[in-house]
């Protein structure tokens, strides 16, 4: 009984102290972003950045794509890209 106290306090001490990171969403590199070209088809654009993240019912020629990290306790990074489709082909790509 004696060694259980112990153990448990320490268990509550360092489980308070863990935070695990926590990743969400699509991870876009700078090197899949250049392989997307204004004038591909949806499926050209699925194809090097993934199913995206977000899909707008209401607005069927918008593709969202999100990325989040949060390390520990410090603060979350957030990365987001829109594309714009036109007559079936992108049009334009917004980071916001």
């Amino acid at each position: 009984m004696k060694c259980i106290i112990p153990l448990f306090v320490m268990a509550l001490l360092f489980g308070c102290a863990y935070h695990p990171n926590i990743e969400q969403g699509n991870l876009i590199t700078p090197v899949q972003l250049e392989q997307v070209k204004v004038g591909d088809d949806p499926s050209a654009v699925r194809h090097h950045l993934g199913a995206p993240m977000l899909i707008e019912t209401m607005k069927t020629d918008v593709l969202t794509y999100v990325y989040s990290f949060k390390r520990g306790r410090h603060r979350q990074a957030v990365t987001r890209y829109r594309l714009y489709f036109k007559a079936g082909r992108l049009a334009r790509i917004e980071s916001f």
